[in-house]
């Protein structure tokens, strides 16, 4: 069992470094524009050099049939993950244009900011096989499903009449298949795997310079999120009853109910915390980039982002120990 203590740490760590970038972005020594350059290079250098140095630097060859049972749970994980989405609309009553995004924001946690970080630093490298496993799957569902949900819901509400009239929906189906393979995050998740499953010698001028540019990975992502939190309306959002009632839902609730599903086909425990933790840390922010894009009002996106990472050190210490709690009865 993980000592809860550890990822109490963490998180406090992710606290302070989140502080940092709001204070910067205070001062006006962080601007917007520079948040958003920043979060370029997390998703299309930092994130991707973070998982190839982990795979180089794994010292056994990973077998096939582990790196199959970690796609098989990531998949499952996230059907469950957008069936208990579902239900939290239900139970919330949400209006249909809540809907979509409290599905999205359950759906689809902020694995690349906080989950790939959060894990490296409790579990240890052994565990980035199901992380970037992971990661390959959220951005090939993100792109071919996620996408065009969003882009169905903007039609249905209005805010983008105009949605697929562009293209046809086989086209546009293919668009996003094509996207979501070709993303930066996809093309290292699956090198890895590759990395993972041959093990090829890597000489060190390549190896060190991903290992550099992947430790900057969690110290940029918090300064990002700090931004993020310091350019919102905060007092509002704390004040919201039904959105607190869906970070404690999504933030404990069903993380738990998820990894007890999966954790009968487990027998690995390092594998099934990483599970977890992929579940249980706080919303990401791409499904609210998509449906800004799209007309949408991302309201409900923020006040839910927002409130469940600044809770994240308290809901995901009590998702892990109720977890491991129901498990040893």
């Amino acid at each position: 069992m993980m000592n809860s203590m550890v990822i109490i740490e963490q998180m406090l760590v992710i606290c302070l470094l989140i502080l940092v970038g709001a204070f910067l972005y205070r001062k006006k020594l962080l601007t917007d524009t520079g948040a958003g350059q920043i979060s370029f290079l997390i998703v299309h250098v930092t994130n991707p050099a973070i998982m190839l140095s982990t795979a180089i630097s794994e010292e056994e060859v990973i077998p096939a049939a582990e790196i199959g049972q970690a796609f098989a749970l990531a998949v499952a994980a996230y059907a469950l993950s957008a069936l208990a989405g579902f239900l939290i609309t239900l139970l919330l009553r949400s209006k249909a244009g809540e809907r979509i995004a409290i599905i999205m924001m359950t759906m689809y946690p902020n694995v690349g900011f906080i989950g790939i970080p959060l894990v490296l630093a409790t579990l240890g490298t052994r565990a980035m096989v199901y992380v970037t496993v992971n990661n390959l799957v959220y951005s090939v569902l993100f792109y071919t499903t996620g996408i065009p949900l969003i882009r169905m819901a903007a039609t249905m509400s209005g805010a983008n009449p105009d949605t697929g009239a562009k293209k046809p929906k086989s086209a546009d189906l293919r668009h996003n298949i094509l996207k979501g393979l070709l993303h930066t995050g996809t093309v290292s998740a699956f090198l890895s795997i590759l990395i993972y499953l041959t093990h090829p010698a890597v000489p060190s001028v390549i190896s060190d310079p991903l290992l550099y540019a992947g430790r900057c990975t969690t110290f940029l992502s918090m300064l990002v999120l700090g931004v993020s939190v310091a350019g919102s309306p905060l007092a509002s959002y704390l004040t919201d009853r039904k959105t607190w009632i869906f970070i404690l839902l999504r933030g404990i609730v069903s993380p738990v109910i998820v990894a007890l599903i999966l954790s009968p086909f487990i027998r690995d425990a390092v594998l099934r915390d990483a599970v977890l933790l992929l579940v249980a840390v706080p919303s990401g922010s791409l499904p609210m980039i998509v449906s800004r894009e799209q007309g949408l009002d991302d309201h409900v996106f923020a006040r839910g982002i927002i409130l469940s990472t600044l809770v994240s050190p308290i809901t995901i210490p009590l998702a892990m120990t109720l977890f491991h709690l129901i498990l040893m009865r």
